[in-house]
């Protein structure tokens, strides 16, 4: 049994996981010339972890860092819900920021 205190410690230990996995992916675009435009965007859709600009192109990054492949890759856990959740997200950037005929 997990108690309040372990649950605490096992979700902040969780959160500097995936914003340490964050920061990687960040340099990791920069040093391939993307140009960074917005971080942990949020909406009533759900999070976009990075926006950036690649060329002509905007790219809608998801970041999925794991410390080991016990429960599978990274790219296991995007499921058809998830890719939903950032879509509608994607969609409602788009939007809000009135990008114009961008391509994504």
């Amino acid at each position: 049994m997990v108690t309040g205190f372990r649950r605490r410690y096992i979700i902040i230990e969780k959160h500097k996981t995936g914003q340490k996995g964050e920061r990687i992916a960040e340099k990791y675009l920069i040093n391939h010339d993307y140009q960074i435009i917005d971080k942990n965007f949020n909406c009533c859709f759900g999070e976009i972890d990075i926006i950036a600009k690649d060329k002509d192109y905007l790219v809608f990054i998801e970041v999925k860092t794991r410390r080991n492949n016990n429960y599978g890759r990274g790219l296991n856990s995007i499921d058809y819900v998830k890719q939903k959740h950032i879509y509608k997200s994607s969609e409602y950037y788009l939007k809000r920021q009135k990008v114009g005929r961008t391509a994504c």
